[in-house]
């Protein structure tokens, strides 16, 4: 899975537009991705760079969460 994410960054790179879907992917693929469509149930729950993605799924998780 990396080596395919990997080509596509690449062609990301040139100039392409990229659009895939991606289920648990591993670390560093993920880190490959520029910007992240999230959907949860059907709803986008964030749309934007994957540095801010990971802000929001921290909040989720909480809000999720029972302590």
């Amino acid at each position: 899975a990396f080596a395919v994410m990997h080509t596509l960054s690449n062609l990301a790179m040139s100039g392409r537009t990229i659009i895939t879907t991606i289920h648990q992917p591993s670390s560093e693929a993920f880190e490959l991705l520029d910007r992240l469509l999230l959907l949860s149930n059907g709803q986008t729950i964030f749309f934007g760079p994957r540095d801010e993605a990971c802000n929001v799924m921290s909040l989720s998780l909480r809000k999720y969460t029972y302590l």
